[in-house]
């Protein structure tokens, strides 16, 4: 006579299921964090790489810092040699200008300033159209002096009536005011901010950094010092939002190249205005909670 064969009861293997499902809650947000911060050591390294490239181009230029862009014939449109190609000689890796964890595409039919031969191999071509894929940002913040600073056409403004003649404060890949460029002018170079990641190719304007201000808002009302973007509509994104959960590029931290050539994670959204100037002017930084 065969034993009676006993199976799992309903009740038992819906026990399991739902073990299994609280397992699984628990565990996939950690693999999720323990994959960004494997994409954020790559992408420090990344900065690492390019923070020492700029000091071998300051080297070899006299100790002048990278422009932001030069113009080949100067001020003629889409003929611009941004900063990431003026450094590629130095590292041959095209793909340390592009994150692992996000990369806007620039294409030459929505931004027509970039010159995609000159920028190749950084710039890509795709279906016979020139793809730049962005992923930090130059500092070439232009000028500063408050209380005139916050949110304007002349970005970081050093006179009170309007526009910037004066220069008195800038950031590293500012070339504009002639003098300027000297690796000397650096009062703070392991302060001094100089490359960080973000969406916007050309940091100058306020908005361009994840400056908060004293009342918790966006200086200028939004931050492109983001990677949570959706490729497909990234112009209808909301980054006018102070959260850093949803807006920081990895986890509340955003990476950081600075002008001696280090580079280190920063808690995303505690930056100074003087940290992306050249001049020692934390005394009159605009923030009363940056000054000292």
């Amino acid at each position: 006579m065969k034993a009676k064969m006993h199976g799992f009861t309903l009740i038992e293997l819906l026990v399991v299921i739902a073990i299994i499902a609280i397992l699984a809650a628990i565990l996939f947000p950690v693999f999720s964090q323990a994959r960004t911060k494997a994409r954020q050591a790559s992408d420090l390294s990344n900065l690492r790489q390019m923070g020492t490239a700029v000091q071998m181009y300051c080297q070899d230029y006299d100790e002048f810092w990278v422009p932001i862009a030069i113009d080949v014939p100067g001020g003629v449109p889409s003929t611009a040699v941004w900063w990431p190609r003026l450094i590629y000689d130095y590292v041959r890796n095209a793909q340390i200008f592009r994150s692992p964890q996000f990369a806007l595409l620039y294409t030459e039919f929505v931004f027509n300033w970039f010159n995609g031969p000159a920028m190749a191999p950084i710039a890509e071509l795709r279906d016979g159209r020139w793809v730049l894929p962005v992923s930090y940002q130059g500092v070439n913040a232009a000028c500063w002096l408050p209380p005139h600073w916050r949110c304007t056409n002349s970005a970081f403004l050093d006179d009170p009536a309007g526009g910037c003649p004066q220069r008195r404060h800038y950031g590293m890949f500012f070339r504009e005011k002639p003098g300027t460029g000297s690796l000397a002018e650096v009062a703070r170079p392991a302060e001094t901010r100089i490359i960080l990641n973000g969406i916007n190719l050309d940091a100058w304007h306020p908005s361009h950094f994840d400056i908060v201000g004293d009342a918790g808002d966006f200086i200028c009302g939004f931050t492109t010092v983001v990677y949570n973007v959706s490729t497909s509509a990234w112009w209808e994104e909301r980054w006018s939002i102070n959260d850093a959960d949803r807006l920081a590029p990895f986890l509340r931290h955003v990476n950081v190249t600075f002008s001696d050539g280090h580079a280190k994670a920063m808690r995303w959204g505690t930056a100074c205005p003087h940290e992306f100037t050249v001049q020692d002017d934390k005394h009159v930084d605009p923030l009363p909670r940056c000054r000292q």
